[in-house]
């Protein structure tokens, strides 16, 4: 007996659904195809979980760096440690990060207990982190929860896969300047190493001209940090401290602003127990990619400059690399 045709609108509905199965899975592969293809710039941890593992760092280093973008592309925990046999470093940073109390109290979590050997802080400070603005921008907002934290872990590659590429990469791509952009390195010690193509020196003084105009030094953030500085010398960690290397436009800006020359703060950093490291200027510069943070091989050479003083202090040794106050004389006056 002949089976019953189908009615019309079943054979319509399997018509539709089969055209979108086939186009879905031909989009699917598409997507995979470009996807696979498509080239990264962003290479290492991804940015995403890179941040929030450092947030979960508690008694895991010997040293540990403290500052912004420029400490964390600048210093390389790898250096230090290669030159210094059994030392473990990690670097604490994040960008646009301010000097805040919260900050300075979870760095010291961040150490090894006391009694397991010689324990240091790098903090590498730069002038506007000492500003009322930059403490508005809490290292915290790398945090976004426990269910971001849980799918970056366990499910990285796909949610690295499926991360979106942003309009000027897709624009360049097509204009056949694919190689233009941004290019980072995350690394596990929570350093980072990057440049870009082109380079554009401009751009970090124009940032800091439109964001940054009359950001002066707060004294009691300063105020703040030395004492950090005091209590961590209280606590037998040794502090150490530098102002990173950068474009001339962007020291010239920062010091302008910040009134950084008048604040005398390496005198008062030594003064508060810490050890100011003087990095010295470069025949051929520091060669910033963005004006604001130097590239890898800058970042080799100026980690080899702060691992060589920190060693000289260890070992009590004279180095033109130890910032050394100048005498202060002081005349006595009679108040009338």
């Amino acid at each position: 007996m002949a089976k019953p045709n189908k009615s019309p609108l079943r054979r319509l509905l399997i018509g539709v659904l089969g055209r979108f199965a086939i186009t879905g899975l031909l989009a699917a592969g598409f997507i995979w195809v470009a996807g696979s293809s498509w080239p990264r710039k962003e290479t290492g941890v991804p940015s995403e979980l890179w941040d929030q593992e450092k947030l979960e760092w508690s008694s895991e280093a010997d040293t540990v760096i403290l500052g912004d973008s420029r400490a964390g592309s600048g210093l390389l925990p790898r250096v230090v440690d290669a030159a210094i046999p059994g030392r473990r470093t990690l670097s604490f940073t994040f960008s646009n990060n301010g000097y805040t109390p919260q900050y300075l109290e979870h760095a010291e979590r961040v150490l090894v207990p006391p009694g397991r050997g010689l324990r240091s802080i790098v903090m590498s400070i730069s002038p506007f982190a000492l500003s009322e603005k930059q403490q508005k921008i809490s290292y915290t907002e790398a945090d976004h929860g426990q269910v971001y934290a849980f799918k970056w872990k366990h499910l990285t590659s796909l949610m690295s896969f499926t991360k979106p590429f942003g309009k000027w990469p897709v624009i360049d791509a097509i204009r056949g300047k694919g190689e233009r952009g941004w290019y980072r390195e995350h690394n596990r010690d929570g350093s980072w190493t990057g440049y870009r193509i082109p380079s554009s020196p401009e751009m970090g003084p124009a940032r800091v001209r439109a964001e940054y105009a009359g950001a002066v030094a707060d004294p009691t953030v300063v105020e703040g940090l030395l004492g950090a500085v005091r209590r961590m010398r209280e606590h037998g960690i040794a502090v150490y401290g530098y102002r990173p290397p950068t474009s001339p436009e962007l020291y010239a800006l920062e010091d302008e602003a910040t009134h950084w020359n008048e604040l005398r703060f390496p005198e008062r950093f030594v003064e508060a127990g810490g050890v100011w490291i003087v990095i010295p200027d470069q025949p051929d510069g520091w060669n910033s990619y963005d004006g604001s943070h130097i590239p890898p091989d800058r970042s080799e050479r100026l980690s080899n400059f702060v691992v060589q003083a920190m060693k000289a202090h260890e070992a009590g040794t004279p180095s033109p690399l130890l910032f050394q106050p100048s005498p202060r004389t002081t005349t006595s006056t009679t108040t009338p």
